[in-house]
């Protein structure tokens, strides 16, 4: 194989109209293909693509939130960027066409040939035979357009990884978006920072407001401040007139408390001594009050103590009680054990008498059947034996079978009657059992009945003890209630000490008196420096009397 032999393969048949239109097809796929991507596949084809044909309306135009860079990459790719992805594909396709055309074309013309084909003329035979030569010549040549299709798939595999516009388009699709992307950012700095310059704006207006709103405020606080002070001034001018009035009521009020002084200096000596007879009458009855506490603390002490044994005493029957209702459950519960136990053995006492009574009828019926059975033949063979060796004397075998006959029906009769019986007493017998039995189940609910009686006599009983044992429980409150009175009365021993205390703190109104005198002896002094004291009725001197009796 040359590369003359090759390029001969390689090349058309330009005779051949078939590999000349498929050859011409092929070359005009790939030619097509790379003219049109070298003048479509431009960043400037691409921004008309982004722009979507009207790059004066920026509505219509692709936007990086559309969707990823894959995406867009693919929304502004060219037609014949997309031709060029599928065409060497559609060469490969293309090349297979050809191809099997025209094997099909071959086959066809063979058979018509071998159809055709005079076998027995050896002329049309040898002129078949080279034109079946020139056509498998041929065949080799039909291969030629997948040849091409798989030249031109190459070809453009290799053109597309030399010229990499797919990567190129990528870099342009990222530039864009990252020019979007800044746009966005500088278009977003500008609307914040025109709206902070506006909330500035709007901050300095309201802030502008404010200002001019409290100055109002502040001069109409201005005026009423002007205003109060000239009424607080007229009212401290009424104050002081005011004053001056006070000053003289005070004047006077002094002097009827110096001619007071006098009156309620004998009523506190009145009090003094009503207050001593209060307090040794108190001392009295307290005493008396201690006396009766001890006697009733000695009363409540013997009182709680016999209580406390009743309690005792109660605690004891009522567990003695317990006890009882105890051994009472106890018995009740082995008497339903009993009559549980009871119950099973007589019933299994019932069984084995059923079933040894069965058993019993069952063997006699089979003895008698074979006792039967058994005489019968023999009777057959001592016949049979009878009538062969005695036939001369027939009357005697005669008279003979007759008294056997009579006895064999009385035994049978009597082994029907005796079968009767039996069967009769073995009626009565099961008759019999079937009444114990219903005697027993007819007990065994008044069992039941009485087993139930006692369970709830026992169960009343221990209510009885429930409720005995909350009957002891507050009695034993009780006495620990009546054991805490002496505490609770202790306190009536404290009130004696108490009332000492009290004693002790009614002492210093002796000395209150004293103070009482020194204001008084103070009162006459002020009233010697002052003016001296005007009349007073005898009606304002009996009631200061009054007033100070009642303090």
């Amino acid at each position: 194989m040359n590369p003359n032999e090759i390029l001969g393969f390689l090349l058309p048949q330009f005779t051949d109209a078939l590999q000349l239109t498929f050859f011409l097809v092929i070359l005009g796929m790939i030619v097509a293909t790379i003219v049109s991507a070298h003048r479509t596949a431009t960043p400037k084809s691409w921004e008309h693509k982004w722009n979507r044909g009207t790059p004066d309306d920026p509505t219509d135009d692709l936007e990086i939130g559309h969707g990823s860079v894959t995406d867009l990459w693919q929304a502004v790719a060219t037609a014949p960027e997309k031709l060029a992805e599928i065409m060497p594909g559609m060469l490969l396709v293309v090349g297979l066409l050809g191809t099997f055309l025209g094997l099909g074309l071959a086959l066809n013309h063979a058979s018509s040939i071998l159809g055709h084909a005079n076998l027995a003329d050896p002329g049309a035979a040898a002129d078949s035979m080279q034109n079946l030569l020139g056509l498998l010549q041929g065949l080799g040549t039909k291969f030629k357009t997948s040849t091409w299709g798989i030249l031109g798939f190459v070809l453009l595999k290799i053109w597309s990884e030399i010229t990499r516009f797919d990567e190129k388009r990528m870099a342009w699709v990222i530039g864009k978006v990252k020019g979007e992307l800044e746009l966005r950012k500088r278009t977003e700095a500008q609307d914040q920072e025109a709206r902070q310059q506006a909330l500035f704006k709007q901050i300095g207006g309201t802030a502008q407001h404010i200002v001019a709103g409290f100055g109002q405020q502040i001069a109409a606080l201005i005026k009423s401040n002007e205003s109060l002070s000239l009424q607080q001034l007229a009212q401290l001018a009424k104050i002081e007139q005011g004053t001056e009035g006070v000053r003289i009521e005070l004047g006077n009020v002094q002097a009827k408390i110096e001619q007071g002084t006098d009156g309620v200096r004998t009523e506190l000596g009145h009090v003094q001594t009503r207050i001593e007879q209060g307090t040794d009458r108190i001392r009295e009855e307290l005493g008396q009050m201690r006396t009766e506490t001890q006697s009733m603390r000695t009363a409540m002490s013997t009182f709680t103590d016999s209580t406390q044994r009743v309690v005792e005493n109660m605690g004891a029957a009522a567990e003695g009680m317990a006890a009882g209702a105890d051994r009472i459950g106890s018995g009740a519960t082995e008497l339903v054990q009993a009559v549980d136990a009871f119950e099973t053995q007589f019933t299994e006492v019932l069984n084995n008498v059923r079933q040894d009574l069965s058993a019993a009828i069952n063997n006699l019926s089979a003895q008698a059947s074979a006792t039967l059975e058994k005489g019968s033949s023999q009777l057959n063979e001592a016949t049979t034996k009878i009538s062969t060796a005695l036939e001369a004397l027939s009357e005697d075998v005669k008279t003979t079978m007759n008294s056997v006959d009579v006895s064999i029906n009385k035994a049978l009769m009597i082994q029907e009657r005796a079968a009767e019986k039996f069967i009769e007493s073995s009626d009565t017998l099961n008759e019999n059992i079937a009444a114990t039995t219903g005697i027993v189940e007819k007990l065994a609910k008044p069992i039941e009945f009485g087993l139930q009686a006692v369970s709830g006599s026992s169960l009343k009983i221990g209510k009885m003890t429930t409720a005995v044992e909350a009957s002891t429980q507050s009695l034993t409150k009780v006495v620990e209630q009546l054991q805490g009175l002496p505490d609770a009365l202790a306190p009536l021993n404290s009130m004696t000490e108490e009332h000492t205390a009290l004693l002790s703190m009614l002492k210093p109104l002796s000395e209150t008196v004293k103070v009482q005198q020194a204001m008084l002896k103070l009162l006459e002094e002020i009233q010697r420096d002052r003016a001296p004291a005007r009349s007073v009725t005898v009606a304002t001197d009996q009631g200061a009397v009054s007033d100070t009796t009642t303090v």
